[in-house]
């Protein structure tokens, strides 16, 4: 984002704001298949309910996001608003290190929320009082490492 905010001008060719756009996109979308993903293995039964939820947090930005954004853009202009997202993004990035032992570390700082939720995933399950409802009732992978993983899927001939 910092990279989009800082080329975004009409002295710089167009090709380097799209280069920096679809780098963040790419990550963005990384990050939101993993966490609808994990919800939809982790809740089971109730995994429409969860993805329900998360959709509708991300429709509410997109919601709010219209009525401050013309005057934030009209008064910033384009370089100092991006950096401000780009800012508040920067805040936000340890928000997937769930443990707190874990924010500040060199090793948290190198994985990525997939690698954070497949290593820490069953213990986050066993903290929730309905993931831990769902695991002892068997409809759900117990282990991050069995999430995923279907052994009775029906096989392509040949």
């Amino acid at each position: 984002m910092f990279m989009f905010a800082w080329t975004a001008s009409q002295q710089i060719h167009w090709i380097w704001p799209t280069i920096a756009l679809t780098i963040f996109m790419f990550g963005a979308f990384i990050a939101y298949l993993v966490v609808f993903l994990y919800l939809a293995d982790c809740y089971g039964p109730y995994a429409s309910s969860a993805l329900a939820g998360q959709s509708l947090c991300r429709n509410m930005g997109s919601f709010a996001f219209p009525l401050f954004a013309n005057y934030m853009f009209a008064d910033l202009t384009y370089k100092w608003s991006n950096t401000l997202f780009a800012g508040i993004a920067l805040v936000i990035v340890p928000i997937p290190f769930v443990s707190s032992n874990l924010v500040g570390s060199s090793f948290a700082l190198a994985e990525s929320v997939s690698q954070i939720l497949f290593f820490y995933g069953s213990s986050l399950r066993r903290r929730s009082p309905l993931c831990s409802k769902i695991m002892s009732s068997g409809q759900v992978a117990t282990s991050s490492a069995d999430v995923g993983i279907h052994t009775d899927a029906p096989r392509l001939p040949g």
